[in-house]
């Protein structure tokens, strides 16, 4: 039997990441009682069970009275090393993460005992062999697992909330809504900011909609054309637009008092309503298509503490996500210039799902001002700008 002895820490991708690269059958977690009772142990243990097949996972104390003490942690690392060798068990010590001094314990073990000691650079992947330079290599299968966004999501004691998915933004693996929200895309990336304002326009025509037709006195658009401050013209040049892509199938303005509007299915006009859902779409499918990520999400409803109740979750909808090399990166959409309101929200979702390893990126169509730049940059937030490179409705 291949045994691990890990230091348990508050990041929990450092807890897991040896088990991810090699198939030990059981796992030491050696730790604080406070920092252990955070923790459910028995969702965290059927974890690893399910996604790295550990057979056996035991939680070890090695504080006493609040406190920990080099020697004492010295005596009960020593302790599970000698019961573990007396089985013939195969042992190793997990350097990944952890407290100064509860390593340096585990280190002078490893040193009294001959033990493999092995350590990994998250961020990269490098192994980091401090003793025995091939580490579990040629002892211990190797899996090398890569987590889905969920799985990772369940790590940290969180949820996808299926149920909480927009329709929108569900089933999108079909290539002709593929192509449609590119148009969109299309239509609304020259002029940001006046989308916003069209798109308003429609939303509150929902009283004048049947399924995909709207049909809505001139009087009354011209109200909403007041309210949300767009002129005509730049409306019907989005219908203009709209509709020489195929999206709109039928425009119809000036000929009578009324104006009739016909879209190519309930999906795209569920898009267009939506002022920011184009923008988080084509985030989705440009990552999703690049081949880059191991697992791309869109309009993510996450549900905390990860149990789903008819109401009173603490949730949140991320706009996109990704993951890579278990690596997981929050994606925020905006449709008009961030300020330092946009980046404390993304921030805040990230430092509950493992802030130390989470990456954090606001995808934005406004402009940066300089002192938000600034801010981002000391948050480690990455800002990309998208503009639009045909400069062209």
């Amino acid at each position: 039997m291949n045994v691990v002895i890990e230091f348990f820490d508050a990041e929990m991708l450092e807890n897991v990441y040896a088990c991810l690269k090699y198939k030990f059958d059981k796992v030491y977690f050696v730790g604080e009682h406070d920092k252990m009772t955070l923790r459910d142990k028995s969702a965290f243990k059927n974890w690893l069970k399910k996604y790295c097949g550990v057979k056996e996972v035991v939680f070890h104390e090695v504080d006493e009275i609040g406190k920990i003490e080099y020697a004492h942690v010295v005596d009960r690392i020593a302790f599970l090393v000698e019961k573990e060798k007396n089985s013939n068990n195969r042992c190793f010590i997990d350097l990944t993460g952890g407290q100064d001094l509860v390593l340096a314990a585990m280190g002078a073990v490893a040193e009294r005992y001959d033990i493999p000691m092995i350590q990994y650079n998250i961020t990269t992947g490098e192994a980091l062999y401090t003793k025995d330079s091939e580490g579990p290599a040629g002892k211990v299968t190797e899996q090398n697992i890569k987590l889905t966004i969920a799985k990772y999501l369940e790590l940290e004691g969180s949820a996808v909330n299926i149920g909480k998915q927009k329709n929108i933004k569900d089933e999108l693996s079909g290539e002709n809504f593929r192509n449609d929200v590119r148009k969109i895309y299309e239509v609304m990336i020259p002029t940001p900011s006046k989308w916003n304002k069209f798109s308003a326009v429609i939303k509150e025509l929902k009283k004048y909609t049947n399924g995909t037709t709207i049909c809505v006195p001139d009087v009354e658009l011209e109200k909403l054309y007041n309210k949300h401050k767009i002129e005509k013209r730049s409306f019907s040049d989005y219908m203009a637009s709209l509709e020489r892509r195929r999206i709109v199938t039928e425009y119809i303005a000036d000929e009578t008092s009324e104006t009739k509007i016909v879209f190519k299915n309930k999906r795209v006009l569920e898009v267009i309503k939506d002022a920011g859902c184009v923008l988080e779409l084509e985030t989705y499918y440009t990552r999703l298509e690049s081949s880059e990520y191991d697992d791309v999400r869109v309009g993510t409803c996450i549900d905390w503490d990860g149990i789903i109740h008819k109401s009173g979750d603490v949730e949140n909808e991320i706009d996109v996500i990704t993951i890579k090399d278990n690596i997981i990166n929050f994606v925020s959409c905006k449709n008009y210039e961030i300020d330092k309101p946009e980046l404390y929200e993304i921030d805040s979702v990230a430092s509950h799902f493992g802030d130390k390893y989470v990456k954090k990126e606001i995808v934005t169509t406004g402009t940066v001002q300089e002192v938000c730049a600034e801010r981002a940059k000391e948050m480690d937030i990455t800002i990309t700008l998208i503009v639009d490179k045909n400069n062209s409705n």
